[in-house]
Parts: structure tokens; sequence; C-alpha cells
């Protein structure tokens, strides 16, 4: 009866050890977890910060612009109703021709924030997904960091476990684990 009471008290007292062991690491392998996170995310987030001021920017332009081609478009509508002499015609010919120039610029200038702004979310986008990509790998290599703890706490276990074997052989103790 002694012998399988040592053998409960030992068991216990590596079980106790190990789990006293592995509680701080716990604590500080999702602390580190984080905190790697954190680093990568700001840079990230930072980028993603710049992309959205400057698609912000752009859509705030394109909306100038529309306003601009809006009040082109009555003004042009009221010169063609207003003719009615020939040099009034020519004069008014000519207005409309120099508005319907800046039209076409003002097309052509939304045009180009608007292929930006595509291009901006597309930036968005990629930035998502090299972000989940990251992610998955962090994971995979937090998980890698467990499992090697988790060995070199076996290992240690082995070691105290064979220790004791030793103690007790030596003692002439007849105990098998």
């Amino acid at each position: 009866m002694k012998k399988y009471g040592l053998m409960t008290l030992l068991s216990f007292s590596f079980i106790s050890h190990a789990f006293s062991q592995m509680s701080p690491d716990a604590d500080e392998y999702y602390k580190q977890a984080l905190e790697n996170t954190q680093k990568l995310d700001t840079a990230k987030s930072e980028t993603a910060e710049t992309i959205y001021k400057t698609a912000t920017e752009t859509a705030k332009k394109i909306k100038e612009i529309n306003g601009q081609l809006e009040q082109l478009k009555s003004q042009t509508e009221t010169t063609a109703t207003e003719t009615t002499s020939d040099a009034d015609k020519n004069s008014n010919l000519e207005e409309l021709q120099k508005r319907q120039a800046l039209r076409q610029e003002l097309q052509v200038k939304v045009s180009l924030l608007q292929a930006d702004l595509q291009a901006n979310s597309l930036k968005l986008q990629a930035l998502n997904m090299i972000q989940a990509r990251d992610t998955k790998t962090k994971e995979e290599l937090r998980e890698e960091k467990e499992q090697q703890k988790h060995k070199t706490l076996q290992a240690q276990l082995k070691e105290k476990e064979e220790k004791l074997k030793e103690k007790l052989e030596s003692t002439g103790a007849d105990v098998r684990l």
C-alpha cells in the first residue's frame, strides 16, 4: 500500500507542477500573439487609412465636377432657348462650343477620377486579402510555438520521471511506472 500511495503522491506532484508551468505560459502566449498582431495591423491600418482618405477626396472631386457638369448643362439649355437674332445665334454658338469643350474636359476628369477610385478600392481589397493570409500564417506560427512548448514540457516531465525511477531503484523499492 505504501508503494501505491507514494506513486499517487508523485503523480499528483507532476500534474500540479505541469499545470503551474503551463498557465503563465498560456497567458504569455496570448499576450505575445496580440502584440504581434497589433504591430503588423498598425502598419496595414495606416496604409488603409491613406487609401481611404484619397478615395474620399476623389469622391468629393467627382461630386464637384458632376455639379459643374449639371450647371453647364442647365446654362447650355437656357442659352439654346434664348436665341433671337443671327448675331446672337453666332455668339451663342461660340459660347455653346466653349461649354461643350469644357464639358468634355470635365467628363474626362470624372472618368480619370473614377478610375482612380476603382484602383483605390482594388488596393483596399488586396490589402484585406494580404491581411487574411498573414493572419492565417501567424496562427500557424503560434500553433508551432505552442507545440514546441508542449514538447519541451513533455521532455522535462520524462526527465523528472526517469530521475524519480532512478531514486526509487536506488532505494530498492519495487515500483512500476
